[in-house]
């Protein structure tokens, strides 16, 4: 019997609600340096705080947990813990509380960076390596289960990173462990003996043996430079290739970039950026947010046991440029063609059936038909230059252009399911620009769905918001 898995809801309103419990463990031998779990949770009691969003005009509110990895008050969680509006917080075991700003979120990825909105400094917990793990040892989860506090669940570990699938999701890589968790505990650490953290508490199997689920560590520390890039928070070009793990070297020189002319070298490793010091890659990322291009960074340097310094003047990426419209009117011009086709047609060939405008992309009246076509023209307003990521899945053909580049080809007779979904990314200068969606649909199921992420822009459908057309 196959084995189902959820996202851990995070809700206090959620259906699921399960009591709390220690997993009942086999005496297992102790190295010299491993840590008691009462010491691991006291050291890090500061360190791992509850998630809140509250729900504007409502009583509900949107409970998890994150844990500091940094003295200036970053914090990793999971990117469904903060999918919601409303004010936010984070909640220490002390009584104290802060405000948080949404760094970098993921709901794909399933991770997040947030940012505490105090001076600090903070206590950051200690991380470790996950692929060290093997399967029977020991780990902890500290987490805010049902939003009641922080609490701590032993377990051992079940499963190495294997794929498991999450609402017909692919989710690779995850650990598993028997520890006893419920909603609430979304986004907590997963120690190990070491008192390290290994992973990030994800998701629990619903059907056959209960477990646990974490992101690793070491797969979190490698996603989240790409987190980063595509929230636009490092829209810039460095040069090189820093590894994702461990200390700050840097792995790869680009050809003709920046870091060459600053005469930095392969195995470099950097240390402070700044006078900021960077003593794992996580913080060399974390210290280039919201640099822009241009701007001159004092790289402090290992080369060798030797300590230099050198002066990076980031590059700029290229970013398609906007266009000027006058008199922009909200929503996009539609035309609607009726045929048979196994493919795209050329709708300017085309007479169209019908035309108007929609405040949004969608199917609407006439969803549920057979051999029909769609085109909706129009521009999409960039509020701020970044990347753009575009997410589209259709039933059938698709293809979305954006100032006359292809971003998303998702042509022919196919389904809409998660395999087929396309996701790809375009750097846009900030303000307007050509948007072309065409759509075809031959019999049965008719679906069309585009989302979209940017510069401190959480996944989300496109809004009418950001969609125009001329008079």
């Amino acid at each position: 019997m196959s084995s189902e898995l959820r996202r851990l809801p995070n809700s206090l309103t959620t259906v699921l609600c399960l009591a709390v419990m220690f997993a009942l463990l086999l005496p297992a031998a102790f190295a010299a340096d491993d840590v008691p779990w009462d010491a691991v949770f006291e050291k890090n009691r500061l360190s791992v705080v509850r998630v809140e969003i509250k729900t504007p005009g409502t009583k509900y509110m949107s409970v998890g947990t994150g844990f500091v990895v940094t003295q200036q008050g970053h914090v990793i969680t999971n990117g469904h813990v903060v999918a919601y509006s409303g004010p936010k917080r984070v909640l220490f075991t002390d009584g104290s509380w802060c405000d948080y700003e949404v760094i970098a979120s993921d709901i794909d990825i399933d991770l997040a960076l947030l940012k505490i909105n105090a001076p600090g400094p903070f206590q950051p917990v200690e991380l470790g390596r996950s692929k060290k793990l093997d399967k029977g040892d020991q780990v902890m989860a500290m987490g805010n289960p049902g939003g009641k506090g922080i609490t701590q669940s032993a377990g051992a570990v079940t499963v190495l990173p294997t794929t498991w699938g999450i609402d017909g999701e692919y989710n690779s890589g995850m650990l598993e462990f028997d520890a006893q968790i419920i909603g609430g505990n979304s986004g907590g650490p997963v120690f190990d003996r070491k008192g390290k953290v290994v992973g990030v508490t994800q998701s629990i199997l619903l059907y056959g043996p209960r477990s646990a689920c974490a992101i690793p560590i070491d797969r979190a520390l490698k996603i989240f430079p790409e987190l980063l890039d595509r929230g636009s928070r490092i829209f810039f070009e460095l040069g090189f290739d820093v590894q994702p793990t461990g200390r700050a070297r840097i792995i790869r020189m680009h050809r003709n970039s920046p870091a060459r002319k600053a005469r930095i070298r392969t195995g470099d490793i950097i240390t402070g950026v700044d006078g900021i010091k960077t003593p794992r890659s996580l913080d060399f990322y974390i210290a280039m947010i919201d640099r822009k291009a241009g701007d001159a960074v004092k790289l402090t340097l290992n080369r060798g046991g030797r300590n230099i310094t050198r002066t990076l003047t980031l590059g700029r990426r290229k970013a398609q440029p906007a266009v000027e419209v006058n008199a922009a009117l909200p929503g996009l011009r539609y035309e609607y063609y009726e045929g048979e086709w196994e493919k795209l047609p050329d709708f300017d060939a085309l007479e169209p059936v019908q035309t108007g405008i929609v405040p949004v992309i969608g199917l609407g009246q006439f969803s549920g038909r057979d051999r029909y076509a769609i085109r909706f023209t129009g521009y999409f307003h960039a509020p701020q230059g970044g990347l753009y990521t575009f997410v589209m899945g259709s039933d059938d053909g698709s293809r979305l252009t954006i100032g006359g580049e292809v971003v998303i080809d998702h042509d022919g007779i196919h389904g809409l399911v998660p395999q087929n979904v396309q996701k790809e990314r375009i750097a846009l200068a900030a303000g307007m620009h050509p948007f072309t969606l065409e759509y075809f649909e031959g019999i049965g199921r008719d679906q069309l769905e585009i989302a979209f992420y940017g510069p401190r822009i959480v996944q989300q459908y496109i809004p009418a918001t950001v969609l125009f057309h001329k008079p």
